[in-house]
C-alpha cells in the first residue's frame, strides 16, 4: 500500500507523506488531492475546496439553532414585535429555563449535518469521519464561535442598552 501526494495542478510523480507528520500549511491547502492506493480500482476520496465551506455553514447552523434562545428575542425587538422589557424577561426564561433544550437541538443539528455530509460521499463509517475529519474540525469550530459571538453580541446588547 502506498500513499502519495501531489499537487492537482501538476503531473509529477507523487512524494510520500505521513498524516502524522503532514505540516500544518499542507492540511489549510485544500487544492492538494489525496490518494491512496490499495488496488487499481479503490480510492481514497479526493478532499476539494467546497468541504472547508460546507463545514463553515453546517457549523454556523447548528451554532445559530443553539443560540436560539438568546438572539429570538433581540430579533422581536428589531422586527418591533416586543417591547425591550418583554424581551429581556423571554431571554432570561429561555436562557436559564431552556437553554439545555437550544443547545441539544444545535447539537443534533450538527450531527445531522454530519451524517448527511457523510451519506452524500458513501463514507458513513469512521473510514469516512477520519477523512473528512479537517471538515469535522472546522464545523465544530465555526459552530463554537457563532455560539460565542452571538452569546456575547446579546449579552453586551443588554448591557449596553439595558
Amino acid at each position: 500500500m502506498t500513499i502519495r501526494h501531489r499537487r492537482s495542478s501538476d503531473n509529477l510523480p507523487g512524494v510520500r507523506w505521513s498524516n502524522a507528520l503532514m505540516p500544518l500549511t499542507l492540511m489549510l491547502q485544500w487544492n492538494y488531492t489525496y490518494t491512496q492506493q490499495v488496488s487499481s480500482t479503490w480510492r481514497l476520496p479526493i478532499m476539494s475546496a467546497i468541504e472547508p465551506k460546507k463545514g463553515i455553514l453546517f457549523g454556523i447552523a447548528s451554532g445559530f439553532v443553539a443560540i436560539t434562545c438568546c438572539v429570538s428575542p433581540v430579533v422581536l425587538v428589531l422586527l418591533g414585535v416586543a417591547t425591550a422589557a418583554e424581551a429581556v424577561t423571554l431571554g432570561d426564561t429561555l436562557y436559564y429555563e431552556y437553554g439545555w433544550f437550544f443547545r441539544t437541538a444545535g447539537l443534533i443539528v450538527a450531527v445531522i449535518a454530519v451524517v448527511l455530509f457523510l451519506r452524500g460521499r458513501n463514507q458513513c463509517n469512521i473510514r469516512g469521519a477520519l477523512t473528512y475529519r479537517w471538515m469535522l474540525v472546522i464545523l465544530v469550530a465555526s459552530g463554537a464561535a457563532t455560539y460565542a459571538g452571538l452569546f456575547w453580541f446579546t449579552k453586551y446588547l443588554g448591557i449596553w442598552f439595558g
